[in-house]
């Protein structure tokens, strides 16, 4: 009997030793709770884009849930400033053809184009010839990011049936006007504010981005960020008596316009971001592949905390037009976006959770959201996301959102968060 009891203990001790190590207890229904949430942002209340009444009602209801968890919540409106798109003219020769959509840069006050131009089938000219100040016509809808980093003066994007036309005139002249005025519009950033059990300045960032590309409900982009948003706060309020470190949960506006309620809230409160140890956004979580940043480096000496390098002219401005007719070209945007600030302690805070958890992440550079709006103003950011499911469009509703993802982002992000507050008995190491 001693003999079989002791084998019995020996084989539990080897399959013990053998199980992925759990450094807290997690909600079991973390997920279902983040999948509720979803459900009433993009079936509900649906589209929600920038400067929208049904904007406004997310930022309601997210600050509602907030306030009810019991965290101390502030609707924080701020007005911008944009340019409003009325039509726009292509002509070549005695021909006019209609524009869908326009690259450029409005701010600039430059609202009339004459020139050659060259068409594009492709990303890439066979010919290889360049791009960079030319004016290009094109039917490829989705290269925004190619045209921007190619430096393009000008693109018009037109049906291909007009497309065809078109490329048998490129070597005429184009005459391009473009009509509109600038136009004003108000969004919001909800900060709920949950104050350590110690007395500390230190806080970390929780964000997301409660509003939607155009016609699309935005279950994945970015309900399943809100929702986790939610759920993360009422866990770490749970918990808050073992809190070494305040956190921020911020749920922002108008994230679709070009990160704008992250720029907004950045000028707004750049002075005491010297206090913010990490910032963590969640944006499109629900989809069936795991990422996250976590590639190391940092490229930039950052001589002032919370400072804003992206270009005067567009500090305050969106990126993309109320209805997207228009998207903005500006290289100096996507200088900044080069910007990196992961230092090898949260690479390892990162590698230490995974391990720990053994669930399936793919490590990336940057995912382009609301967490650069921090990177390149020298605090330590990263983002967790998902790929896998479609966005931007009227098919990203919650029939799409897997669940399991939801859980395994809720169970990541809380350890990072928590291991990170671990650090802060470490100064040197959350300073180098």
């Amino acid at each position: 009997m001693i003999r079989t009891f002791v084998f019995c203990l020996t084989i539990f001790i080897i399959l013990l030793s053998g199980c992925k190590k759990t450094t807290r207890s997690f909600p079991d229904d973390f997920g279902e709770k983040v999948y509720r949430h979803i459900v009433h942002l993009s079936a509900q209340i649906g589209e929600r884009e920038s400067g929208s009444d049904s904007e406004a009602l997310a930022a309601n209801y997210v600050r509602g849930q907030l306030i009810d968890i019991g965290i101390d919540t502030e609707l924080e409106k701020f007005s911008f400033e944009t340019f409003r798109l009325d039509s726009a003219i292509l002509k070549i020769g005695d021909s006019k053809y209609e524009v869908k959509q326009i690259y450029f840069n409005p701010y600039d006050s430059i609202y009339s184009f004459q020139g050659n131009f060259i068409t594009i089938d492709s990303i890439g000219r066979p010919d290889g010839q360049s791009i960079t100040d030319r004016i290009v016509i094109t039917h490829l809808e989705n290269q925004y990011f190619f045209f921007a980093k190619e430096n393009a003066r000008l693109v018009l994007i037109v049906d291909p049936f007009n497309y065809k036309e078109i490329k048998r005139l490129e070597n005429a002249l184009c005459d391009v006007g473009i009509f509109g005025k600038m136009a004003n519009y108000q969004s919001q950033n909800v900060a709920g504010h949950l104050i350590a059990s110690v007395k500390t300045k230190k806080f970390i960032i929780i964000g997301a981005h409660h509003d939607t590309y155009p016609t699309s409900p935005g279950a994945d982009d970015n309900a399943s960020g809100v929702g986790a948003l939610i759920e993360l706060a009422r866990y770490f309020k749970s918990m808050e008596d073992r809190l070494n470190t305040n956190i921020r949960f911020i749920s922002f506006g108008s994230e679709e316009k070009g990160i704008l309620g992250s720029r907004i809230y950045l000028n707004q409160h750049g002075p005491e971001l010297e206090d913010c140890i990490l910032m963590y956004n969640m944006d499109n979580i629900g989809g069936p592949s795991l990422m996250i940043e976590a590639k190391k480096g940092v490229n930039r000496n950052f001589h002032v905390i919370g400072g804003n390098e992206f270009p005067a002219i567009t500090r305050n401005r969106p990126w993309e037009a109320i209805g997207s007719s228009w998207r903005i070209l500006e290289p100096e945007i996507f200088e900044v976006f080069a910007i990196t600030n992961k230092p090898e302690w949260i690479i390892n805070v990162i590698d230490e959770v995974l391990q720990e958890l053994e669930i399936e992440v793919r490590k990336t550079g940057n995912l382009g959201a609301d967490q650069q709006t921090f990177t390149q103003a020298g605090i330590v950011a990263t983002s967790i996301g998902t790929s896998g499911n479609v966005f931007h469009t009227p098919d990203d509703t919650h029939l799409q959102i897997n669940k399991t993802s939801l859980q395994q982002v809720g169970q990541i992000s809380t350890e990072i968060i928590l291991k990170t507050m671990d650090q802060m008995k470490d100064r040197k190491m959350i300073l180098q």
